[in-house]
């Protein structure tokens, strides 16, 4: 199956590499979901029902008149938020 330490190696590598961008990619979408307080004003987060992707993603907007701060999430960062609990 591996002919050699190489094809090991960069099967590791490569593994390690997707790996690390899911966790980046995660972690980013948690930093601006902000635990649905807006950063800027600090506001609860609404969700617009017109702001779901196709591929499930959410759209969260703040609510106050002249903030345009919105975060888009596609992990379940904002689960317990969207089951309403």
């Amino acid at each position: 199956m591996w002919e050699s330490i190489s094809e090991i190696t960069f099967a590791v590598i490569g593994i390690s590499f997707i790996g690390g961008l899911v966790f980046f990619a995660r972690y980013s979408e948690k930093k601006k979901w902000n635990k649905g307080v807006c950063p800027d004003c600090g506001s609860t987060l609404v969700l617009n029902g017109w702001m779901i992707d196709s591929q499930g993603g959410r759209g969260w907007t703040c609510p106050k008149s002249g903030c345009d701060y919105t975060a888009w999430v596609s992990y379940n960062i904002d689960k317990k938020a969207v089951q309403g609990n």
